[in-house]
């Protein structure tokens, strides 16, 4: 509910809101883990520890471009296109100008494989970020960030 009144905040008038939120596994769906697993990165950047000590940091990634392309032949394997190139879209067929913008929000448990906590990221610095046809957000846990 705190999206849907985020997004109808950013809304201009006689615009309309349509949200639908749909959990996906990458435990039930290969297609979503293969895109998951291939753009998962690893690297080990410096960090400062609580002891003020340089310290080596692991950090996993996902790459966005890999991420795209990857659910985006998902999306085409999904929705077949006619013989003229085009999907069934009921909206536009009765002239509704309709804009459909997918939010993926990864939710990774990486603890198991990688000996602790550690955050993800998108493109090793973000939590979020805007694409040409989605958007991405990661959630690591909290305790997954070290802070003083």
């Amino acid at each position: 509910d705190a999206l849907r009144d985020e997004l109808r905040a950013l809304m201009l008038p006689g615009q309309t809101l349509q949200l639908s939120v749909q959990r996906l596994s990458v435990l039930d769906d290969p297609a979503l883990a293969v895109a998951f697993a291939s753009s998962l990165r690893t690297t080990t950047s410096p960090s400062i520890s609580l002891g003020g000590e340089v310290e080596a940091r692991r950090l996993h990634w996902v790459d966005s471009a890999e991420l795209r392309k990857q659910l985006a032949d998902i999306n085409r394997a999904h929705h077949r296109k006619d013989a003229a190139g085009h999907t069934s879209d009921a909206a536009g067929a009765r002239g509704i100008r309709t804009l459909e913008v997918p939010v993926f929000v990864l939710e990774p448990d990486l603890s198991a494989d990688s000996g602790g906590d550690v955050p993800l990221l998108i493109d090793m610095e973000h939590q979020a970020k805007s694409l040409e046809d989605m958007v991405l957000v990661v959630q690591s846990a909290v305790r997954s960030w070290v802070s003083p």
